[in-house]
């Protein structure tokens, strides 16, 4: 600053070009600190700089002069307000001259004796003009303000009596209570406050002149917001009467709970009681009505035999066997009611075509309706073709109950009509509404608010000849609850009843998702006999096998294991156990070919025997078929899931049966045939990596590790694979059609054919498959292939 004028002012003008303020130097830190045009200089451009004899600085800008103290950072800026002829000064037109200071504008030369310019310091008064309140202005009377707590958003308007240029004054505020410092408003004379919360308030301001002199004058004035009437000490002493009423209350309710509660123990108690009663009495029932099935499995698969066989009274066996199937239906239907009290049933969505699936119902019933002479009719032209998903097997039971009904109490000559509409949203069958109309013998109006009662029947003497157990409207109703539907019945005496109900259905999202409904779920059984017998399975019987196939039969039933024992020993090898745990001991020590189990058995029940058979690897390979009374999805899927390779539910049929029974034994057939081909007689070489299951991989991997040592044995073989001889016997002709010794023979040769074809001698390619000499391994190698190894050899397609 001490340095020539040109110097200082070039300096200056390109700091200033360069950050837009003054920048400082201090040599001590070599740091710059910069003033700008936010720290109160004015303009945006400084065009000349200089100093005064006090160590002011003095700037000219494009937007008029100012002052800076080095030492305190203070800007006191002058323009045309001031005095000043022009704001716009000429770039570097500045010149010091004594005191006197000059710098050059657009018209005219500013000059002026710095020493001459003084602040003005005196004292000026602070008023508190004006309130407003929500907008609208208040008096304001005294030296306190009272407002009410909803009247909080206030604005203070104040004035300094300083004249000298008053749009320059400054304004400070405080309102003690909020803030803890002076907040600074600028030029602002008002003061905005929102949302105070209610107490007690002090506004004080205080102002600076032009000059930047703040006066040691403050105005103030307390502001009182007042509390809201739940927030007054009356109303605090309310609530200190009502927590003390609801002490008192609370130790009454106490009083009044102690005493009771001895009285509340001997009710739950005998609540409890009341209900291992009626959960005893359901378990009862539920068992009992399980252990129908069994006599009833005994009574209708003789009767369907003797059908078959046709040498005594079709007429009367078929009598019996109508009545087992009717008691079969009952039993089905209680233990349906027991499921769904206990809420044990669950919806099980299947996947088809509601169309489909309706017809197939309506025409299982044709053939009854056509012996009562009754016209039976199903139009299902309005559903859409295209699959749903929905519970097959209860709206089956729906049907399957409402039809029979119908039937039941429609004379000769009548009609049963069975209609259903799709309804449609967005383009999408959402639901199926249903209407079933006959022309019966119809139900009484006082009976009609009943009919989906348990066990309700109206007892007239119109329907006495009818009489049922009033179970079949009953399930009908709740299982149409149980998926989601509706159903309501109109009737008349003599002119007929009609049953209305809608069902739910959803789209298919992705195919696979659920599974479909079997095609044959409504075929009529093979015997039955209304359609043609057919011919029970083509087995050989046991005298005209070399190795009859072994059935293990897991039953603890005596009566119904001797009856399969004596049905099925003229074809197979059988094999008893009264329970899953004698069961698991017979399958480890027999390994049968195919395990009948039924489910429910003490000790262990058919899903446990399931998973250890489907999860032990010496016993992997053995087909299982439950044989149970417990028919519902959920089971049967359990059942399946624990690895069981077929279902089938009692009462069964013995045709059934034996084609279940002789398509598991073909599939075992064709496996062990598959196995065969990879050992076929041709010179492609054998490859282990072709071979699929687990067991025979693992036998593969272990002769590969000794292929060369002429001592493999079958022996060894069974101590690697940690099982005996006989079961890896057992085993082994499982899965292939040789025994093991004759399999690891197989696989030496097999093995030779492609060291063979890889261009190995006859001597090399015996030793390294383990042949103690070449001509034994000759031997051995015509017997398979009928050719010599040098013949083989020669007749490979690479040799000329």
């Amino acid at each position: 600053l001490r340095s020539a004028r040109s110097r200082t002012t070039c300096c200056a003008t390109r700091c200033a070009l360069s950050l837009g303020g003054l920048n400082r130097f201090d040599p001590k830190t070599g740091l710059f600190t910069a003033i700008t045009h936010q720290d109160g200089i004015p303009g945006n451009l400084i065009v000349g700089i200089t100093g005064d004899a006090s160590g002011h600085l003095w700037l000219s800008t494009n937007d008029g002069l100012c002052r800076v103290n080095p030492r305190t950072k203070a800007i006191q800026s002058y323009q045309v307000s001031d005095g000043l002829p022009s704001n716009n000064f000429k770039q570097n037109a500045v010149f010091r001259h004594g005191n006197q200071l000059i710098f050059g504008s657009e018209n005219v030369i500013v000059q002026f004796d710095p020493d001459q310019i003084r602040d003005d310091k005196r004292p000026f008064p602070v008023y508190i003009t004006g309130l407003t309140v929500l907008d609208r202005p208040r008096k304001i009377t005294g030296n306190v303000i009272r407002l009410p707590h909803n009247e909080n958003f206030l604005s203070i308007a104040f004035a300094a009596l300083a004249y000298d240029q008053p749009r320059k004054n400054q304004y400070a505020y405080q309102l003690v209570g909020i803030n803890r410092d002076w907040v600074q408003n600028g030029n602002r004379p008002v003061a905005n406050f929102t949302s105070l919360p209610p107490g007690h308030y002090t506004f004080r301001v205080k102002a600076a002149n032009s000059n930047g002199f703040w006066s040691p004058h403050v105005a103030s004035i307390d502001l009182i917001i007042q509390p809201p009437w739940w927030a007054t000490w009356w109303a605090y002493a309310l609530y200190g009467l009502l927590a003390g009423g609801a002490i008192w209350g609370y130790i009454r309710f106490s009083t009044n709970r102690i005493r009771q509660r001895q009285e509340l123990r001997l009710n739950r108690r005998q609540a409890e009681q009341l209900k291992a009663v009626d959960e005893l009495k359901t378990r009862f029932f539920s068992n009992i009505t399980h252990e129908f099935r069994t006599p009833l499995s005994l009574i209708i698969a003789p009767v369907e035999k003797l059908l078959q066989e046709g040498r005594f009274d079709g007429p009367m066996l078929r009598l019996i066997r109508q009545n087992a199937e009717q008691l079969l239906r009952l039993i089905n239907q209680l233990l349906d009611i027991a499921k769904l009290e206990g809420h044990y049933m669950t919806v099980s969505p299947m996947q088809g075509q509601v169309g489909d699936f309706i017809r197939q119902i309506v025409a299982v019933f044709q053939r009854p309706a056509e012996q009562k002479c009754i016209t039976l009719t199903g139009p299902m032209d309005h559903l859409p073709a295209h699959e749903h998903i929905f519970d097959a097997d209860k709206w089956e039971k729906i049907l399957t109950n409402l039809l029979a009904n119908a039937l039941k109490f429609t004379g000769a000559g009548g009609t049963i009509t069975l209609t259903a509409e799709p309804v449609w949203i967005d383009e999408e069958m959402t639901e199926v509404q249903f209407q079933l109309a006959d022309s019966g013998i119809g139900i009484a109006t006082q009976h009609l608010p009943h009919i989906f009662d348990r066990f309700y029947q109206a007892d007239t003497s119109t329907t006495r000849a009818h009489e049922g157990t009033g179970l079949g409207l009953a399930l009908v109703h709740e299982l149409i609850q149980l998926l989601g539907g509706r159903i309501s019945v109109e009737s008349e005496v003599g002119t007929g009843t009609r049953f209305y109900w809608t069902l739910p259905v959803r789209p298919v999202a992705h195919t696979g998702d659920f599974p479909r409904i079997s095609e044959t779920r409504f075929q009529q059984p093979a015997n039955d006999p209304r359609t043609p017998p057919e011919s029970t399975p083509q087995t050989n019987p046991i005298g005209e096998q070399p190795f009859p196939s072994r059935i293990l039969i897991v039953e603890d039933n005596e009566e119904l294991r001797a009856f399969l024992v004596s049905e099925l020993a003229t074809t197979y090898h059988i094999l008893q156990a009264v329970d899953g745990q004698q069961g698991w001991e017979v399958a480890q020590a027999e390994l049968p070919d195919i395990v009948l189990t039924d489910v429910m058995m003490p000790r262990m029940d058919g899903h446990e025997l399931s998973r250890l058979i489907k999860g032990h690897a010496d016993t992997d390979h053995i087909a299982v078929v439950m044989l149970t009374a417990k028919t519902a999805q959920p089971s049967r899927l359990q059942g399946l899931q624990d690895g069981a390779d077929d279902y089938l539910h009692k009462p069964f049929s013995m045709t059934e049966l034996r084609l279940r029974l002789q398509n598991l034994l073909n599939r075992q057939q064709r496996l062990r045939e598959h196995y065969q081909e990879q050992f076929s007689i041709s010179p492609v070489p054998f490859a282990a990596a072709a071979v699929t299951h687990p067991f025979l991989e693992r036998i593969y991997e272990l002769m590969d590790e000794r292929l060369d040592d002429p001592q493999l044995s079958v022996e060894w073989l069974a101590d690697q694979l940690a099982m005996s001889r006989r079961t890896l016997h057992r085993k082994v002709i499982s899965l292939t059609p040789w025994v093991p010794g004759e399999l690891i023979r197989q696989y030496r040769i097999r093995k030779a054919a492609g060291l063979l074809q890889a261009g190995h001698t006859v001597a090399e390619t015996a030793d390294r498959v383990g042949f103690n000499t070449p001509s034994h391994f000759t031997t051995v190698f015509k017997e398979v292939y009928q050719q010599t190894p040098t013949e083989f050899t020669a007749n490979l397609p690479n040799n000329p």
